[in-house]
């Protein structure tokens, strides 16, 4: 018999969940870029891990809320629907199995289905976002397409131009201007200023 689990161990066992999938994310992402980033992470950065993933571009929250809402709508509304309709038609009877899917829709534990189905939306959705960013930062570096987007000023009054391809509370990961190496610096006693430069037209 399978348990329905009450609200606050679905949201228990969904951050543990996406913890998890931050920290693969993460990991993948600056494998490409040949650093193990736990080396170079705090507690905090670990705690924040899922949700700083979802701070780099607006476009990833809202397709992810969109995506998870869609595969809710469908699972919850549509599908069921679908089948109170057309169960009873003959070549619907052909193609599907109706007193599987009676049960299926009917039974109680079709939420625990459906986040199945979401946490394995969310598990793509992680591990894409990880290769992706991973492959463009490789691919740019590789081809040397690096553009400087921020100035470093340090805490001995030098600066440099750089293109930053990660941050967390401890280090700042980034190219410097005319290079392809990415640079792993300490933020604290060394850092005074990051300052973000006006995109070019």
């Amino acid at each position: 018999m399978e348990k329905d689990f009450n609200i606050q161990e679905y949201l228990s066992l969904g951050y543990i969940y996406l913890l998890i999938l931050g920290i693969l994310s993460d990991s993948i992402y600056y494998h490409f870029l040949g650093i193990n980033i736990l080396e170079y992470s705090g507690i905090l950065d670990v705690l924040i891990s899922p949700i700083a993933l979802l701070t780099v571009n607006l476009a990833i929250p809202i397709t992810l809320i969109f995506f998870v809402g869609l595969a809710y709508f469908v699972t919850t509304y549509v599908n069921p629907r679908i089948h109170q309709r057309f169960r009873a038609k003959r070549w619907y009877r052909k193609l599907y199995n109706v007193e599987k899917l009676d049960a299926k829709y009917s039974n109680a534990t079709t939420t625990n289905k459906l986040v199945l189905l979401l946490a394995g939306f969310i598990l793509a959705f992680y591990l894409g976002t990880g290769i992706g960013r991973g492959l463009s930062q490789q691919n740019k570096i590789v081809t040397n397409d690096i553009e400087v987007d921020h100035r470093i000023l340090f805490q001995d009054n030098t600066e440099e131009k750089v293109n930053i391809v990660g941050k967390n509370s401890l280090y700042l990961f980034y190219i410097p201007e005319g290079t392809t190496s990415v640079i792993i610096s300490p933020i604290e006693y060394n850092i005074k200023k990051i300052i973000k430069l006006e995109e070019k037209e």
